[in-house]
């Protein structure tokens, strides 16, 4: 009975801590020193902590509990296979809905076309939330192409599943209902 109890508790503080505290999202990238570039995602940090890197030309994954290092695994690329579509995916993305967005980027291309292409699209990134800060630094003279870029994030895990499991249901009955007709 006590176990039970206990049990029940934990899971309770572990919804709770869900609810309440935000996944911290932090990138970085340098088209210069590549194998410097990373993507953290840490909840409760240091307790949770997982970090995607580029060594040698591969992507590899290191998770971390408490900063000790369980497990590093290179990630495979080749044969995933998904049955939503590109308009699929960009939906799911949309319905997460981010708690703080820093972005700082610095990028020139050889060809000024592609340095404002890529500044209209940062320019798209929404502006909703009165916590944004997002600096634009484009360099449309420029004769090496470089892109440099600092970002973090904070996002709500329990709303976030919410959301994703919901635009997964809403995608599997529209396709359903477009099966049958």
């Amino acid at each position: 009975m006590y176990l039970l109890n206990f049990i029940l508790i934990l899971i309770i503080i572990l919804f709770l801590l869900l609810i309440f505290i935000p996944l911290n999202i932090n990138l970085y990238i340098n088209s210069e020193q590549i194998y410097n570039s990373y993507i953290d995602f840490s909840w409760l940090y240091p307790f949770l902590n997982i970090r995607l890197f580029v060594n040698d030309d591969n992507i590899f994954i290191k998770i971390s509990v408490f900063k000790k290092s369980f497990k590093i695994k290179q990630i495979q690329f080749g044969n995933i296979k998904s049955n939503h579509t590109i308009k699929d995916k960009i939906n799911i993305f949309r319905s997460l809905n981010l708690d703080y967005l820093y972005l700082d980027t610095y990028y020139g291309f050889n060809d000024p076309l592609i340095t404002g292409i890529l500044c209209g699209f940062i320019n798209l990134i929404p502006n909703y939330l009165g916590k944004n800060e997002i600096y634009n630094n484009p360099n449309f003279m420029v004769n090496d192409s470089y892109f440099n870029a600092k970002a973090f994030a904070k996002i709500n895990i329990f709303y976030a599943i919410i959301k994703i499991l919901k635009s997964y249901i809403k995608i599997y009955n529209e396709k359903l209902a477009y099966k049958y007709r």
